[in-house]
This record gives C-alpha cells, sequence and structure tokens, in this order.
C-alpha cells in the first residue's frame, strides 16, 4: 500500500514537530519547509481523532529506501515519485486509503506554486 508519512503525537508534540520527526523516520529526510494544508476529523461524532495535514519541502535527490523504527515493528519503504506520477497513481484508483487521497488531492491541485 502507498501511504503518506503519518504517525502519532506524542504528549507535549505538536503536529508540526511530529511531521519533522516521522519524516525523519520514515524517510530519513529533513523538512526544510512545512506548509499547513488542512485537518479534519476521522470519524465525526466517533471519535475526537483529527488528521492534521502538512505539505514539506524535501530534498529528495537521494532514492529511497528501507527506514522505520525497529522498535516500533516498522519496515517502511520510501518511494521517490514525481509530481505526474503521483496524479497518475491518485487518478488510477492505485491509492487505496483516503488520508493518502487527500494529501494527493491537494497536490495535484496546488503543485503548480510549489
Amino acid at each position: 500500500m502507498i501511504e503518506i508519512v503519518a504517525g502519532i503525537i506524542e504528549e507535549g508534540e505538536t503536529p508540526e514537530s511530529l511531521v519533522r520527526r516521522e519524516i525523519r523516520e520514515e524517510a530519513r529526510l529533513e523538512a526544510l519547509d512545512l506548509e499547513p494544508i488542512g485537518a479534519y476529523l476521522l470519524s465525526p461524532g466517533g471519535t475526537s481523532e483529527t488528521m492534521y495535514f502538512f505539505c514539506a519541502r524535501v530534498d529528495s535527490s537521494q532514492p529511497g529506501g528501507v527506514f522505520g523504527l525497529d522498535e516500533e515493528g516498522e519496515d517502511i519503504r520510501a518511494l521517490v515519485i514525481s509530481g505526474d506520477e503521483a496524479e497518475a497513481l491518485l487518478k488510477s484508483g492505485t491509492i487505496e486509503n483516503g488520508t493518502t487521497a487527500i494529501a494527493l488531492q491537494w497536490f495535484v491541485l496546488n503543485r503548480q506554486r510549489l
């Protein structure tokens, strides 16, 4: 499954610091810039769990790899693709989870200004 970088906010952590931490853990990259792009409730009326979205600018010139934390049982293959490839994945129905679809829809609509 193709997913965006994500994680759970730890006590005392902000959504922004979570994003920076997870990008390091899951892709071995540093966020150069962060742009907040929105938030939504995962199941209004059922839970107060909120998903925060950010667009992070990174140096993705190095190829992907397998990352994640051993203590969390993570085995994450970072995938580096072009904007056109991301749009094609979204349009083809390859993206199978709503969170990633929402993030890619935002990206497709806004990538010309990024």
